[in-house]
Order: structure tokens, then sequence, then C-alpha cells
């Protein structure tokens, strides 16, 4: 049998156990919140399907940031010029980019990339897809794989 003295002292020090793996992941979770300025919203919305092509690509950010790369890529990863410059004297959260006609493509990738006041830098890409039999990007990665573009294999042809 366990002592009162013994088994109180164990019973705190699990308390106090549990209290600092919660603290711990709560902290966490409160870093992860707060890190970095990642993006917020972003027009078209990643993984979609549209009818038509958008007029424009919209990145909002949850804090000031400069914007140092976006790209638009089709699905086999070739570079469509949407006439992006960077403009170090630009600092903002909210980037609206117009979109030229584009080519045909399985889905297009969004790559992006930003600086925030303390200089670190973050990126990511989102994709989307148009048309009338198009699938989200991520299905259409799933079914056939990374860098494939069904429109770019028939232009070969």
């Amino acid at each position: 049998m366990y002592s009162l003295p013994r088994y109180r002292a164990r019973l705190i020090a699990y308390s106090f156990v549990c209290l600092l793996v919660l603290g711990v992941t709560v902290s966490a979770q409160h870093a992860h919140e707060a890190g970095p300025p990642l993006l917020g919203l972003t027009s078209p919305k990643d993984d979609s399907v549209l009818a038509k092509i958008p007029p424009v690509i919209v990145l909002s950010f949850r804090s000031d940031v400069r914007l140092l790369k976006l790209r638009l890529l089709s699905a086999g990863r070739r570079n469509i010029d949407i006439g992006f410059v960077y403009d170090p004297n630009r600092v903002d959260n909210n980037f609206v980019w117009r979109l030229p006609p584009l080519a045909a493509s399985s889905y297009y990738i969004v790559a992006w990339a930003v600086v925030d006041e303390t200089n670190q830098l973050v990126d990511g890409e989102f994709t989307f897809a148009v048309g009338d039999d198009a699938i989200p990007p991520s299905e259409f990665i799933e079914l056939y794989g990374l860098y494939v573009d069904h429109f770019q294999s028939k232009e070969n042809n």
C-alpha cells in the first residue's frame, strides 16, 4: 500500500507532467498560428475547379509582406508569362494580378514567395483547374501523377 504523502507526491508529479505537456502543445499551436506571414485567402481557391479562366489571381496574407515571386505554371510545370516584376517598394498584404489569355492545361499552379518585415522567406503554391471536364488538381495528380499535362502531350503528338 502507498502511504498518503507518497501518493500525493505522485499525484502532484503526474498532474505537473500533464499540465506541462498541455502547455507545450498549446504553445506550439499558438506559435504556428502566430508564425510567419502565411497565405490567408486565395482566388481562385486552392484545388478548385472553375467554369472559365479567372481574370485575376488574388493573394491575401495575414500581415504585410513583399511579394518576391509570382509564377503561373501549367500542369507540366511549363512557365506561363504573367508579366510579374518584383517591386521592392511595395509592401502590402493583398496582391491582385491580372491574367493573360491562357493555353489549355489539365490544371494550373500558382507559385509564390514573400518576405516579411524581418526578412523571413515564406513560399508556397496552390492549384486550380478550368473547364467542363476538369477535376480538382489533387484528384488529377492522384490519378495521373505529378507534372502530367494531358493537353501538353496532345500538343507534342
